[in-house]
């Protein structure tokens, strides 16, 4: 799989480093995925990010990572990671995950044509590399959920996922190499602007065109 970038944005996340190393080994460079993509849309957050975002002929899926322990008692996550440290959120890896895609949609929408759009299957997943996933619960599906032992085969996950979600979509999910191409693009856009040096000219006493505009 091709990274976009190449290497891991700076994180203090070890198992994010860790999911990038196997995304990178999966499939082959037409499948595309973009380590912390920050999208301008979100339901209620100010700013978004997505840990991955896997973009290819299968479909748009966001991963959401979570490293360290889990634990969830009366609807509330605790994330502990290896220093002790303990982070708490009513909102949950799940819906983490799900906001963060439809904010993207909701994104991808107001710059790209409908027809494009349909062509993708989307989904969304969290991977849990440091803990044995324990339980089923309403608000997952075994197939959402990538723990240390499924982790490690990261492929075999990933086509798993993506034939979860086709089986939930409405479109046959078959974009041609244009259209997948045109989307991953857009997701994070290479840019390469041109400079432009304006000639300056410095006014001088008595000069005639003093009443000229001046560009400094």
């Amino acid at each position: 799989m091709r990274m976009v970038p190449n290497s891991p944005y700076d994180t203090r996340s070890q198992a994010e480093k860790r999911i990038f190393d196997r995304l990178r080994t999966a499939f082959d460079d037409s499948y595309v995925a973009f380590h912390s993509l920050k999208p301008t849309q979100h339901p209620y957050k100010r700013y978004p990010e997505i840990d991955f975002v896997i973009c290819s002929a299968a479909g748009l899926f966001a991963i959401e990572v979570k490293g360290g322990r889990v634990s969830c008692h009366d609807g509330l996550w605790r994330y502990q990671d290896k220093y002790g440290g303990i982070t708490e959120s009513q909102e949950g890896p799940f819906r983490q995950a799900e906001s963060a895609l439809r904010g993207l949609m909701d994104g991808l929408r107001a710059d790209l044509p409908a027809s494009t759009l349909h062509q993708f299957v989307t989904g969304y997943g969290v991977a849990f590399p440091d803990c044995e996933w324990p339980a089923g619960g309403a608000e997952w599906d075994e197939a959402m959920i990538a723990d240390r032992r499924r982790s490690c085969d990261m492929e075999g996950w990933l086509r798993g996922l993506f034939a979860y979600w086709k089986t939930r979509s409405s479109t046959n999910g078959h974009p041609d190499e244009q259209t997948l191409r045109l989307l991953q693009d857009h997701l994070r856009p290479n840019i390469d602007t041109r400079h432009s040096v304006l000639p300056i000219r410095w006014k001088t006493p008595g000069d005639a065109s003093n009443d000229s505009p001046t560009t400094r």
